[in-house]
């Protein structure tokens, strides 16, 4: 990695604070604040993905034998016969969308396409004759599409927010689960998978699905067309949930369903509408009440917010999909009575990352207006907003609940809950959570590291009114707090 500098600007009430932190290179843009003065871009993290072999070599020649072995007892031929529809291919429809109860901009990002360029090492073409794409110095050549979840993956695959679905109709002809599913690095442990045998002959290849997560049909079964198939997990040879999909046409061909020019295998597009070579977009836009903690191999920290005291810090996070070099976005922040309170234009001057995020942060201060605030993102012709609340401690009270100087917000939720010490939490505090008739359903530690704020996470309780108390400097605080 190159050299990084670290710029930062200052820190005031009502103005813009900045800090650049660049991978790869150092950033030279510049942002106007609502005073007209000048600050040195955002905060910048352009995201890599490494390249490992999904599956090995013999594995792929045992599911092929055990592919084939089912289509004989299922009676399938292996020929263009009675058993296949005559005419075009069959086309395919985008196989993820997002689980009922989750939406969004955007879930995903496109990592690797099939590498067209059978010799290796680091001798790669994609169908767009371009590199997106990998092979190994054993001899293997990427052979499918890996599309994996951005941002906050670990996340999204704990929720089951992102669904695999059927491509298209068809049979199912090879099915396993029950692997582990949260694997972090390149291994030759099994995947779970599911593989579907098209009307044409054609088989479609599913694979890194959760635990445990796929349809409970079994081998012999139809699917139709946009039918659940299970959630997407890091099982196998993975580093991170993602969905590999590898396409073969009736005669056990590759085929990579991309149309370009530098596609070799098929000369003809296999998708129902296929996606730009650079679809790029914003997949998130969302306030914080400080950086998001991606890292991890299992996890994601997202300290995301929707409320925010005067004093607090409002950190104001984009998450893209194929950011170029010379994209620009134009950030505005609007206040409750519908005037701007700041307005600027972001440009990377990055090389392109299949996945990136930028932020900025500022302080409303005191005496900011108080009520929904607009945080929106102009990107490529789309506009993307989120809204946000700043209050004050004179707020009414399903705003936020505070006793002494420990805050609970926002109250009502949908489950997170922030409990924010302007002091400090400098003990290992606990925290339990109660039902209506007095049975503890929830209990965790604040840990003791003097930190300011703490979250937690109570989705998994059902709706209503449940009683939070906290042990802060020798006193007990409990509150009531409302899950919707």
């Amino acid at each position: 990695m190159a050299r990084t500098r670290i710029f930062r600007g200052c820190s005031i009430a009502g103005l813009v604070v900045i800090s650049v932190f660049a991978l790869g290179q150092d950033l030279e843009s510049t942002v106007k604040v609502g005073n007209g003065q000048a600050f040195t871009g955002g905060v910048f993290n352009g995201i890599d993905y490494q390249s490992g072999q999904c599956i090995t070599n013999l594995q792929r020649e045992q599911i092929k034998a055990r592919i084939q072995h089912n289509r004989i007892e299922l009676g399938l031929n292996n020929d263009a016969g009675a058993n296949k529809e005559s005419g075009s291919i069959t086309l395919l429809d985008w196989p993820m969308k997002w689980a009922s109860g989750h939406s969004g901009y955007g879930y995903y990002t496109l990592a690797n396409q099939v590498d067209q360029n059978l010799g290796f090492p680091n001798q790669l073409l994609d169908y767009n004759c371009g590199t997106r794409t990998y092979d190994l110095s054993t001899g293997y050549n990427h052979q499918g599409t890996d599309i994996v979840l951005w941002p906050f993956r670990w996340k999204k695959m704990d929720d089951n927010a992102v669904e695999v679905i059927a491509a298209a109709a068809g049979t199912i002809v090879l099915k396993d689960n029950g692997n582990a599913d949260k694997n972090c690095a390149f291994s030759t442990l099994p995947w779970n998978a599911i593989y579907i045998e098209h009307p044409d002959g054609s088989v479609a290849w599913y694979g890194h699905f959760k635990k445990n997560s796929l349809t409970s049909k079994g081998v012999g079964s139809s699917v139709a067309k946009g039918e659940f198939l299970g959630y997407i997990g890091s099982s196998g040879s993975s580093t991170a949930p993602h969905l590999h999909f590898e396409i073969y046409d009736s005669g056990g061909n590759l085929v990579d369903p991309y149309q370009g020019t530098c596609n070799f295998m098929n000369g003809v597009t296999w998708w129902n509408n296929q996606t730009s070579y650079i679809d790029n977009g914003i997949n998130r836009i969302y306030t914080h009440y400080k950086p998001p903690e991606l890292f991890s191999c299992t996890n994601a920290i997202t300290h995301e917010a929707n409320f925010f005291l005067e004093q607090d810090t409002v950190y104001l996070l984009l998450y893209f999909r194929h950011l170029l070099t010379g994209d620009s976005v134009e950030i505005t922040i609007t206040q409750p009575d519908n005037t701007i309170w700041n307005n600027w234009t972001w440009t990377s001057t990055w090389q392109f990352y299949l996945s990136a995020y930028v932020y900025w942060w500022f302080l409303p201060g005191n005496g900011a207006q108080t009520g929904v605030w607009k945080y929106e993102a102009t990107y490529d012709g789309q506009s993307y907003a989120h809204n946000f609340t700043v209050g004050s401690p004179t707020a009414i009270d399903e705003s936020y609940q505070a006793y002494a100087d420990i805050i609970i917000y926002p109250n009502p939720s949908t489950g997170h809950f922030i409990i924010r010490s302007a002091t400090g939490f400098t003990e290992n505090q606990p925290i339990k959570v109660y039902n209506s008739i007095g049975q503890m359903v929830f209990e965790t530690f604040i840990p003791n590291n003097n930190i300011q704020y703490y979250s937690i996470n109570l989705t998994a309780l059902n709706k209503g009114i449940y009683f939070l108390t906290i042990e802060s400097k020798g006193k007990s605080v409990r509150k009531k707090i409302s899950i919707i």
